[in-house]
């Protein structure tokens, strides 16, 4: 499944570490489909009104949405 899937629709994040992070998938910065640069895919997610996250592709365990 692409990112582009979880775009604009309400996700829960596991990280690596064991937080969670829920929130609107707004926005997906330096997208590319190769293995060398998958590190650098950051996801930006909407916590609250005016709280946005940051989140590497690398920090990233789960991605799943609610429904």
């Amino acid at each position: 499944m692409k990112l582009d899937y979880f775009l604009n629709k309400y996700i829960v994040v596991e990280k690596k570490d064991g937080k969670k992070i829920e929130g609107i998938l707004i926005d997906i910065l330096d997208q590319e489909d190769s293995e060398e640069t998958a590190g650098f895919i950051t996801l930006v997610i909407r916590v609250d009104d005016n709280k946005f996250k940051n989140i590497h592709l690398i920090e990233i365990e789960n991605i799943g949405t609610i429904e």
